[in-house]
């Protein structure tokens, strides 16, 4: 049900929505983002998408993992403080 909101707002903004991609890294500064992972789609070929901006949405497990598990995403630079702690709150 939530699809046809999902759509309207990726159309609205003129964005950009991929599902499925594993990513494991999200370098970031004001204004710029680059995403390194894998597509499914591909063989699991390695990819590198930029954007000035980026919405993440990933299970609270995945936001709270440590950058050494497997399936962490590492953020470069290191999230501020003031977020880490809000996730550490985090649960589900």
């Amino acid at each position: 049900g939530q699809q046809v909101l999902v759509s309207r707002l990726v159309d609205s903004m003129r964005a950009t929505l991929l599902l499925g991609h594993e990513v494991d890294q999200i370098h970031w500064k004001p204004g710029e983002v680059s995403v390194r992972g894998t597509s499914p789609h591909e063989n699991s070929k390695q990819f590198t998408f930029k954007a000035r901006t980026l919405l993440v949405t990933v299970p609270v497990g995945v936001l709270k993992s440590s950058p050494m598990d497997l399936g962490a995403i590492r953020f470069e630079p290191e999230l501020p403080a003031w977020k880490r702690d809000a996730i550490s709150q985090l649960s589900m």
